[in-house]
């Protein structure tokens, strides 16, 4: 049952997320019974900490932004999940962050024709290990 949260940290900001900037965090709720799903869109302003499961019971996603966004974001994972995160990423390949990675560059390349701004990331699995 992993848990995820999300600060937004967004200094530079312009005003702080006005409307229509977009990178809002969108989650989908359904009622237990009912068929039909309600949006919730939380906006990335400064200072908004949102905690939630990142499963299966809270789809979310985050939309399309039209200028830079900044956000910590951390998940928690019992036991066994950090068993299965700890698999996966040794079945992990180069070629697999090298298709990653281009895709990335992709979208960042589309935002920058778009809005004339500069972004650079990479796609590097981190998943630390602690001792108890």
């Amino acid at each position: 049952m992993p848990i995820m949260s999300m600060c937004y940290s967004n200094l530079s900001f312009p005003h702080n997320g006005k409307p229509g900037d977009g990178g809002e965090l969108r989650m989908f709720f359904k009622k237990k019974g009912e068929e039909k799903e309600t949006e919730v869109d939380i906006p990335p302003l400064i200072d908004t900490m949102v905690v939630f499961f990142s499963d299966e019971r809270v789809p979310h996603e985050v939309l399309p932004t039209k200028v830079p966004r900044f956000t910590i974001t951390h998940w928690f994972y019992d036991e066994e999940e950090k068993k299965r995160a700890m698999e996966t990423l040794q079945h992990e390949t180069q070629d697999d962050l090298a298709i990653e990675e281009e895709r990335i560059r992709q979208e960042i390349d589309k935002f920058e024709k778009e809005h004339g701004q500069t972004a650079d990331v990479t796609a590097t699995p981190i998943i630390s290990q602690t001792t108890q």
